[in-house]
């Protein structure tokens, strides 16, 4: 028996060991199995809110337009807008409870929120207190023609925080099964049978030779 010969019983035995080991204990791998996960993120959405909205009416000398007539309660972070548009000029105001009351006893306004003078625009005023909110076009000037308000509106505008959920790809590490051990000895053993059987058809050859001479 040659080593040749040997060498291909040693594979075919191999082969049918990796075979085997594939039935009782496979070979295993590691791998990245993905999946979906849903990922909560705030998101800040601006909100608006129209509050009042006045049209059309005169304001004679030396009066004014509260809006809304009886203020509105204001929380703090919020921010409020009022624009108007007239055909003469007007002063707006945004005043809280205090400043409105002053203004009501005093007749002019010395402290404010937020003022403009014009025949129109938009003024705002940041929110830093919970508190009651006036806007207020006056036609100041006691003596000064009727001035037309064409329309005033009052707006709260503020932004709200929710949450949100968006769809994210992770990776799992999983162990799965191969057919390495199988593959290994399916090639072992074919190796070897076709050793034995080159090698047989070699000997034969060989001692064929060997009768002819």
């Amino acid at each position: 028996m040659t080593r040749i010969y040997m060498f291909g019983i040693v594979l075919i035995v191999a082969g049918l060991g990796f075979s085997l080991m594939h039935f009782i204990s496979p070979h295993v791998r590691t791998v990245l199995v993905p999946y979906t996960v849903q990922v909560p993120h705030q998101v800040n959405v601006p909100k608006e809110q129209t509050l009042y909205t006045k049209s059309s009416e005169t304001i004679p000398g030396g009066y004014y337009v509260p809006l809304p007539p009886d203020g509105v309660y204001v929380e703090s972070g919020k921010t409020i807008k009022l624009s108007w548009s007239a055909d003469g000029y007007l002063d707006a105001y945004i005043l809280t409870e205090t400043q409105f009351e002053d203004f009501k006893i005093d007749g002019i306004v010395s402290n404010w929120e937020a003022h403009s003078y014009g025949k129109e625009g938009i003024i705002s005023a940041n929110i830093r207190h919970n508190d009651k909110y006036y806007a207020v076009v006056s036609n100041t000037p006691l003596l000064s023609s009727p001035v037309k308000l064409y329309q005033a509106q009052v707006v709260l505008v503020w932004q709200e925080t929710i949450i949100q959920y968006r769809n994210e790809t992770q990776y799992a590490p999983t162990e799965v099964k191969d057919n390495l051990y199988l593959y290994l000895g399916l090639v072992g053993s074919s190796a070897g049978i076709a050793i034995i059987i080159g090698e047989r058809l070699m000997s034969k050859s060989r001692t064929s030779l060997n009768e002819k001479f």
